[in-house]
């Protein structure tokens, strides 16, 4: 019999168009598109798949705003020809980045609660400012105490992300002076002598029941109607320069030189 030997070429299935596929949807505002989240597939005309490498394609992401919430489209064509695909990457709203306290109570007297007393404001990453409500921040004051005077720090923090705080100072007051005792004060003066306000001695009581000493430069007197030229007893009326009501009366008297 008569026999013929041929060859037959099977060439390579041909491109028939890509596939992309995004690894990431979803981008916080202010974020940078990532090229590198983008995988391209070339798809052959048995049904085939490959990777395709970066060089094989180019990628549009000229629509895409890292500053704009929304969704865009980020095209990708296969250099060399007609074939290009899409996906849709969306940029999210604008997220808290601090939080920050303001109007707020710093000052607060002895033996007073701590209750906050203030603006609590979210910050976001693009510088916009929201006042928020009571039930999205919490304040801690655990250091507080009411019965001692000094500073004190406290932290306030945002519920839906506890590590996004501040700190702001508050001061607890030295307790008041609610009263006088007047130990010693000189008791006679002669005609024509002035009246010193430095012959009088005493102690200041404060709130806590402790005292302190009294000095001159912490009163002022009332001489009412006294006169070095007239002998008699005079009233004097001494009272706290911080706090009039403070006060604590002593009588003296002018004489006659002995």
């Amino acid at each position: 019999g008569f026999t013929q030997d041929y060859t037959v070429n099977v060439f390579a299935p041909k491109v028939s168009g890509i596939r992309v596929e995004s690894l990431q949807d979803n981008y916080r505002w202010g974020t940078a598109f990532l090229s590198s989240k983008i995988e391209v597939y070339k798809t052959y005309q048995d049904g085939s798949e490959s990777k395709a490498s970066s060089s094989e394609y180019t990628i549009d992401s000229s629509e895409y705003n890292a500053n704009q919430e929304g969704a865009y489209e980020i095209i990708v064509k296969l250099n060399g020809t007609e074939y290009q695909d899409s996906v849709s990457v969306s940029v999210n709203a604008p997220h808290v980045s601090k939080i920050k306290v303001s109007n707020h109570k710093t000052q607060y007297d002895w033996g007073e609660e701590f209750e906050f007393v203030g603006e609590v404001k979210a910050i976001y990453i693009d510088k916009s400012e929201v006042e928020l409500n009571d039930n999205e921040y919490t304040v801690l004051s655990e250091n507080y105490n009411k019965s001692q005077s000094g500073e004190y720090t406290v932290l306030v923090s945002y519920n839906e992300n506890p590590t996004i705080k501040t700190t702001y100072t508050v001061m607890v007051n030295e307790p008041k002076i609610i009263g006088m005792n007047i130990t010693s004060y000189k008791k006679e003066y002669t005609l024509y002598e002035t009246f010193s306000p430095d012959d009088i001695s005493g102690t200041v009581v404060r709130e806590d029941g402790s005292e302190d000493s009294l000095t001159s430069s912490m009163i002022t007197i009332d001489q009412g109607d006294y006169d070095d030229f007239a002998l008699g007893d005079y009233i004097m009326n001494v009272q706290l320069k911080d706090d009039p009501t403070v006060s604590a009366e002593f009588t003296i008297s002018v004489k006659r030189a002995k």
